[in-house]
């Protein structure tokens, strides 16, 4: 390559970054906003019928063209009560539990907390992510600590998401990381109507290959006879959390719901761990909220 011509590459990559960066970003909003793809925002449906047709006609014959393949994903939730001594302690008895050899090394790990943080009147109105940061790194090491004792490829961090005391953080092998594409990430807040994010959702998600997937942490209201409320809360998270284009949670192939839902057996502790040793299933389900 002549000098003249490596110029002229170094201006044409100049010129691409100029325009993905300050140029296409305007356009692709506006483009949003005319569909009505933005939050809070009723979608437009465009009637076309020769991509209607077109599509259909794929999907009958999706098979010719397309394959599928099986993953493994894990998904853990815990209520820190505030603490952080478990950061210290072995937590592979929970990231890492014996199951089938096939299924030891999932390719995503979904890893929800509720109250990372003690949720004080100040924590309430604002949201510090270093205790989210501090566990992120501890399960990390855990997970690849695993992973090098099987010889398999090591995790990353593909994002992590807060919601002052609820935390989302996933997980995936550095190997599938060529397989997606479109991570975005959400928040909704319940607390006091909405106003304060003691209570509330995380939600993340992503295309894997051609597979959309969403992650929902949430923390429910508590209190034993506040079960109306808890629905409520579903609702109006399941409804309200959107990410953009206005997707919901409902829009996507796979939805994981983790957290602690704060739903209650209406017997007392006693009687509860009676019928679970007597595998009573139905006596608790009868009493069960959910």
């Amino acid at each position: 390559m002549s000098l003249g011509g490596a110029i002229a590459d170094i201006r044409k990559s100049a010129t691409r970054v100029w325009i993905n960066n300050f140029e296409d970003t305007g356009r692709q909003n506006t483009i949003d906003m005319l569909l009505g793809r933005l939050m809070d925002q009723i979608p437009v449906h465009l009637f076309d019928p020769i991509n209607d047709y077109v599509t259909s006609e794929l999907n009958k014959r999706a098979a010719e063209y397309s394959s599928s393949k099986s993953i493994h994903i894990w998904a853990g939730t815990f209520n820190l009560n505030g603490k952080t001594n478990g950061m210290r302690e072995d937590l592979s008895l929970w990231l890492c539990p014996e199951v089938d050899p096939s299924q030891e090394q999932p390719e995503i790990v979904a890893v929800g907390f509720q109250e990372i943080v003690e949720l004080s009147p100040q924590q309430i109105m604002s949201t510090d992510p270093e205790r989210r940061q501090q566990w992120e790194a501890a399960v990390k090491k855990v997970l690849n600590a695993n992973a090098r004792r099987l010889g398999s490829e090591e995790y990353v961090l593909l994002r992590g998401g807060q919601l002052v005391g609820a935390s989302l953080s996933i997980f995936v092998k550095a190997n599938i990381l060529p397989h997606i594409k479109n991570v975005e990430g959400s928040l909704k807040k319940t607390g006091m109507s909405g106003m304060a994010g003691n209570k509330g959702a995380v939600a993340v998600r992503m295309d894997y290959a051609n597979t959309s997937l969403c992650f929902v942490t949430a923390h429910l209201a508590a209190g034993f006879s506040n079960y109306q409320e808890r629905n409520r809360d579903y609702k109006t998270i399941n409804h309200g959390l959107r990410f953009q284009r206005n997707r919901s949670i409902e829009n996507h192939d796979t939805v994981i719901w983790l957290g602690d839902f704060n739903y209650r057996i209406g017997l007392n502790n006693e009687r509860v761990r009676k019928l679970i040793d007597m595998e009573d299933l139905d006596t608790l389900y009868e009493n069960d909220q959910v």
